[in-house]
């Protein structure tokens, strides 16, 4: 086993222990922070609330791709003196070019606030102030896109683990604001403002490490900036945008689907049952946030490659099968805790979510591994192939089942058109890396 695939699978161990030790911390304070706002606003006004507060799972090609590349740059920048400068030259470009995404958001969210576009958008009506929560709720998420580049930079340096236990502090954070908005009697859309604000300030958190620890590594200069070459700076970037529309496609737009094609009960139970599954997806997510770096020291070896990517696979999946059945069986639990009482559902309700549980941690490995340019291009079709799937299913399953029909269309279409190809493919793209074709 080469030092780079044995690190790899030490440090998916460590994150997956720092995750799942602040697990059911997090897990507790996010069944707190959804109990406080349900309490405060009502099972239908929160269902609306989630529509803003969950802006980093809807738009997460908010980067345009950019995020991926930046970690593996910086997983690079040790080999020699032109990857330690190409990675210094790669982060700047990267925050130049998303602070121009941000200030493009802020001005979109503007737009909708003046127009009165976001009635339409949620199918709900707001008045006027949480109209404007709803803005600065947007330009907050905004003003974080640049700024996560930290968690990408921690990432490629080996520290997921920090990243990890950031998270949890992102939880105490966000349950710490909400308690301060119910305690000002707030019953409104201000309630978006704390699921924003906790991953701002972890990642200034991060920022702050950095500076003090990674400075002369990571620093971004002029002179490497004027020099790097710049078609390569961000080579594979394209694709990970189109993965990142997709993702969301897929992913979230059930969201909106159930918003428009069911009653605001439903949309609150749907948006319930997304808390509960988040919770146990950011365990496989984060902790296999690590193996990005590690396939990336693997990349001149495609057969350890393939062992690493088999171990973390049957690892993950195995993982997600436990978190499935805690699902299921406890999720109709945890919602009439949450709600109060107002929602209730049955455990075939969560069976959907344990479907694109485990389709989705099955996947994990096989996106970090491969991300040479034509291998994203390979996934981003996939991913595209899965968006729209899940939509077509989705608008078919929601009328017919009600709001669990979404669930149940973004598992089969991960399922169907990324695991089985992974499954299927993975052997013959990496071969073509020793054929010098990647």
């Amino acid at each position: 086993m080469t030092p780079a695939s044995d690190e790899g699978g030490r440090v998916l161990r460590r994150s997956l222990i720092i995750r799942a030790g602040s697990a059911p911390f997090s897990a507790l304070l996010g069944v707190l922070n959804s109990a406080v706002i349900v309490a405060a606003t009502g099972s239908p006004m929160f269902g609306v609330i989630t529509l803003v507060s969950t802006l980093a799972q809807q738009l997460p090609f908010a980067d345009l791709g950019i995020g991926g590349i930046v970690t593996t740059a910086v997983a690079r920048h040790r080999l020699n003196a032109a990857s330690a400068n190409e990675a210094r030259a790669t982060v700047l470009r990267a925050v130049t070019i998303l602070n121009l995404v941000a200030t493009t958001l802020i001005l979109l969210g503007i737009f909708a606030t003046l127009s009165g576009a976001w009635k339409w958008l949620f199918s709900f009506p707001l008045s006027p102030s949480d109209q404007w929560w709803t803005l600065l709720a947007v330009a907050i998420f905004a003003v974080n896109i640049p700024i996560s580049l930290t968690s990408r930079v921690v990432t490629g340096l080996g520290k997921n683990e920090l990243v990890v236990a950031a998270n949890a502090v992102s939880s105490l954070v966000i349950l710490g604001v909400t308690a301060l908005f119910y305690a000002l009697g707030s019953s409104g859309m201000e309630f978006a403002l704390p699921a924003v604000l906790g991953p701002l300030v972890v990642n200034i958190g991060l920022f702050i490490y950095l500076a003090g620890k990674h400075r002369t590594a990571i620093r971004p200069r002029l002179s490497s900036f004027a020099h790097a070459a710049p078609r390569p700076l961000l080579s594979g970037a394209v694709w990970l945008l189109l993965i990142n529309i997709g993702l969301p496609l897929g992913l979230q737009s059930g969201r909106y689907i159930v918003a428009h094609g069911t009653g605001s009960e439903e949309l609150a139970a749907y948006a319930l049952a997304m808390q509960i599954y988040t919770a146990a997806w950011g365990i496989l997510a984060v902790a296999s946030s690590a193996l990005w770096s590690a396939f990336v020291g693997l990349r001149g070896d495609p057969a350890r490659t393939l062992v690493l990517w088999r171990r973390s696979t049957a690892q993950l999946t195995s993982l997600a099968v436990l978190f499935a059945t805690a699902l299921v069986f406890g999720g109709p639990w945890v919602i009439g805790l949450i709600s109060g009482g107002q929602t209730s559902v049955d455990w075939r309700f969560f069976l959907g979510f344990a479907v694109l549980l485990l389709a989705q941690a099955a996947h994990l490995p096989a996106g970090a591994a491969l991300t040479f340019p034509s291998e994203l291009r390979w996934q981003a079709g996939c991913v595209i192939a899965m968006g729209s799937a899940s939509v077509i299913l989705a608008f078919a399953l929601v009328p017919v089942v009600g709001s669990s029909g979404a669930a149940v269309a973004s598992g089969v279409s991960v399922l169907l058109c990324q695991f089985v190809p992974d499954t299927v493919w993975i052997k013959r793209l990496l071969k073509r890396r020793t054929e010098g074709n990647p």
